[in-house]
């Protein structure tokens, strides 16, 4: 009887038998404060999927020329986004301005820059008159479920009749888009959702399959913060972090790096202080990690980052499964909000 594969053989057969698809699926109609379901394909393992959205923003103003848009628009339009696997996993659960952060960290920051017009992968034109002006809405959205496009880790088994993924996107409405000032008038329409996805073909022998029971799951959690004051933020346990986005605001819910002082730490066991970084040096590292200037108030704890954003192996990644617990601190300058997006690993049971 034949030795089992190692993983790095399995791996390597794995790279030499397979081919990588993309596959465009139909495009979908939506609706302010509407939810949209795509379906998936049963066919292949899915590695990445894409959601281009598009829509038309028409904007009147008596004098005004122009109109400014929310801080995070046009993603901001996603109100929420679920991707579910029947036996109750949630591969990726977020708002639009998380899904906005994730995307930010997961390509050059600059590349996501906002332009009026172009081919960039986001765009919003920022016109408005007196008769009204309508203008283009267009971003992309990539959401992956392997790690990189080096390790097959994450990629979830479609071809199984056993197993449904589902995709379910909540749509705002046009007060996502700009920033509230009065004497606007909008008027949202044609919003479009087109689906691409990026599949492996699967090898004939099962033997060179990767292993499909370890998927990746990227979530988001809110906490309020009553006041100034030291702040001790529990995060989940038991499963294995390859990120740790936080995102903090004020009560206003203006973003500034002044909203917190002292250190950012986090806290394994209620006293093993593992990691503990001034805002502003963090801010500083991932400036170079990511390419350019991350949001105001927005920190990456990058444990995939060994060289190269996530492209490192596990050696930084955070266990959480034998913790009894796992927390953020810092000192708050006052009320406010904070966002965490969690990117971990979990073992399908």
């Amino acid at each position: 009887m034949a030795a089992p594969l190692s993983a790095a053989d399995r791996a390597q057969a794995f790279a030499r038998l397979t081919r990588k698809q993309t596959t465009m699926l139909p495009p979908v109609a939506g609706a302010v404060n509407s939810r949209v379901a795509l379906d998936i394909p049963k066919v292949r393992l899915g590695q990445k999927l894409y959601l281009e959205v598009t829509a038309t923003l028409n904007a009147i103003h008596a004098t005004e020329t122009s109109y400014a848009p929310a801080p995070f628009a046009p993603f901001s339009l996603i109100d929420h986004i679920k991707v579910s696997l029947n036996n109750g996993w949630h591969p990726v659960d977020l708002s639009g301005q998380a899904l906005y952060f994730w995307n930010l960290i997961n390509s050059d920051a600059v590349q996501l820059a906002r332009a009026a017009s172009g081919r960039g992968p986001v765009v919003q034109g920022v016109t408005s008159s007196v008769a009204g002006t309508d203008n283009q809405i267009k971003f992309l959205v990539e959401i992956p479920f392997m790690l990189n496009e080096r390790d097959v880790i994450g990629l979830l088994m479609l071809q199984n009749q056993q197993t449904l993924v589902s995709i379910n996107v909540d749509f705002a409405d046009a007060a996502a888009l700009n920033d509230g000032t009065a004497g606007f008038t909008y008027a949202l329409s044609n919003i479009v959702i087109t689906p691409m996805i990026t599949t492996f073909s699967l090898p004939s022998d099962q033997s060179y399959w990767p292993d499909v029971s370890i998927i990746k799951i990227t979530e988001e959690w809110l906490h309020d913060i009553a006041g100034a004051g030291n702040q001790s933020i529990k995060l989940p346990c038991g499963n294995m972090y390859r990120k740790l986005l936080v995102f903090i605001e004020d009560a206003a819910g203006g973003e500034a790096d002044t909203d917190i002082s002292g250190n950012l730490s986090l806290v394994l066991n209620s006293n093993d202080v593992f990691r503990e970084v001034k805002p502003t040096i963090l801010a500083a590292e991932n400036f170079k990690e990511y390419g350019g200037a991350l949001p105001q108030g927005l920190y990456v704890f990058d444990f995939s980052d060994q060289g190269q954003p996530n492209y490192g192996g596990s050696r930084d990644y955070i266990d959480t499964e034998k913790l009894t617990a796992f927390d953020l601190r810092f000192t708050a300058a006052g009320a406010g909000k904070v966002t965490i997006v969690g990117e971990q690993l979990a073992r399908l049971s």
